[in-house]
């Protein structure tokens, strides 16, 4: 009895539905989806072959540039142009370029649907192979292997692509030459290239991230504006931080995207440390790995360090690639020179304070007197230098101060006590004798960049003291005579 009250209930259903008029059953239209690939090749095929006794043969085979393709499935069009004969020697290339284009559309429309993904990854599978005595071929990732009767360029690879705009093409190079020679009439040649390509959307990819999280830099304009660092279309991360002064340690993690096969595997490598670490990873209770380098004074920082991931997928070989670039920025740098330093000492008229008395000359007669003074006690002025919002400069602060202002911190410069000299005075005045310092205090502005990268401009303020020393004389008093 139940089953056929449930036999009677399915039919009644069905006849329900069918009996719906077709704007009932439309109000659900089908969501926008990638639609693709449509391929697009263009490319050339040219040769040479050369008989004994005859002349040299071209045998250029043009590829017919083939048009936007409305098939959405499989590998892209790729004529693999063939040659034999007998007793020749043959050379034989091929260059392709494959364009695989995307839309984001509703089923049965041409137009771009709205809300497209910002995101899409893809699985392109390529190749490029020859068959002959020797030759090369490349498909835009993987190096030349041997194979059987040649070699061959070979692989499924996970990338990533920008889809905001409800468009997008992935270009794949493809290329291959073969040569064979054979001095034997009788023998026939064969040279042969092969291409092949496709492109489908996958769920896979990574991403590196790093301890260093959102950082900035330094646009280098008048103006010293801050910008985030750049990511990618393909998730490649450019990151800014500062020049170790000591150790700066920098933690990457790599992060997985899509289903990923058990057992698959993972390798780091780092071009300034020269690390490279395997591992497998089963989600989520194996997690990868994370990459921790400690970067000092003495590592090589003068190109960006590049810190690349590769993941393969134990199920079909698959492999992504994530990549992370740090660039290492002098902790003070864009030094600005102060124009207009206030230098001492100033006017001893103006300024006494500025100065140190030597004695006096009281010469109340026609003609002139000089007198030697000691100097009774030592002066001294140290260098300095701050940087605004640092409490205390590390040893890259002393050097930017040395190496931009050679400004030594912390050295004093002194003139000694007993210093003996000699004033004259002229007639008729009494005189008081001074010494003093020369120094300047300065101050403009420099960048500042931190762990997180560019931290703003900021204004430092100097003590340059020079050796050696000034002298300067008063008139006290005039007599009249």
């Amino acid at each position: 009895m139940q089953i056929r009250s449930a036999l009677t209930l399915a039919l009644m259903s069905v006849a329900l539905l069918s009996s719906l008029p077709r704007s009932a059953t439309a109000q659900y239209p089908m969501p926008p989806r990638w639609e693709g690939p449509y391929y697009i090749v263009t490319g050339s095929r040219t040769g040479t072959a050369y008989t004994e006794n005859q002349p040299v043969r071209n045998i250029n085979q043009p590829v017919r540039n083939i048009p936007e393709q409305t098939t959405q499935t499989g590998d892209a069009p790729l004529p693999s142009p063939q040659y034999e004969n007998a007793g020749q020697s043959i050379n034989l290339s091929g260059n392709y370029l494959v364009k695989a284009r995307y839309y984001w559309r509703k089923p049965g429309q041409t137009v771009i649907a709205p809300n497209p993904p910002a995101k899409v990854y893809l699985k392109v599978t390529a190749r490029a192979r020859y068959y002959a005595d020797s030759g090369s071929a490349s498909n835009s990732w993987d190096a030349v292997l041997p194979s059987v009767g040649g070699g061959e360029s070979y692989g499924i690879h996970l990338i990533q692509k920008e889809g905001a705009s409800g468009s997008f093409t992935v270009e794949v190079p493809l290329s291959a030459s073969a040569t064979e020679v054979e001095s034997n009439p009788a023998d026939t040649v064969v040279v042969n290239i092969l291409f092949g390509c496709r492109v489908d959307i996958d769920q896979r990819g990574v991403t590196i991230g790093s301890s260093l999280g959102q950082t900035h830099y330094c646009d280098n304009s008048a103006s010293h504006n801050s910008i985030p660092h750049i990511v990618d279309s393909d998730g490649t991360v450019h990151a800014h931080t500062r020049k170790p002064g000591l150790d700066h340690t920098i933690t990457y993690t790599a992060n997985p995207i899509g289903n990923w096969a058990a057992n698959s595997d993972y390798h780091w490598y780092s071009a300034v440390k020269g690390v490279s670490v395997t591992g497998t990873f089963t989600l989520p209770n194996d997690p990868i790995e994370v990459l921790t380098n400690v970067y000092t004074s003495w590592d090589n920082l003068a190109t960006p360090e590049h810190i690349h991931i590769r993941l393969t997928d134990s199920q079909d070989d698959a492999d992504a690639t994530g990549n992370y670039y740090v660039e290492f920025h002098e902790k003070y740098n864009h030094w600005t020179h102060d124009p207009n330093p206030t230098k001492y000492p100033r006017s001893l008229q103006t300024f006494p304070g500025d100065w140190v008395s030597m004695g006096i000359i009281d010469n109340p007669s026609a003609g002139t007197v000089s007198q030697a003074f000691q100097l009774q006690t030592t002066i001294t002025r140290t260098m300095s230098g701050t940087i605004e919002n640092e409490v205390s400069l590390d040893i890259s602060g002393v050097a930017a101060f040395s190496h931009n202002e050679s400004i030594t911190i912390g050295q004093e410069v002194s003139i000694q006590s007993g210093l003996t000299l000699t004033f004259t005075s002229g007639q008729w005045e009494k005189v008081s004798c001074w010494i003093a310092q020369q120094w300047e205090a300065r101050t403009e502005k420099c960048c500042v960049y931190g762990t997180s990268g560019f931290l703003g401009r900021r204004r430092w303020t100097g003590t340059h003291v020079t050796p050696g020393y000034a002298v300067g004389q008063r008139q006290e008093r005039a007599y009249a005579h």
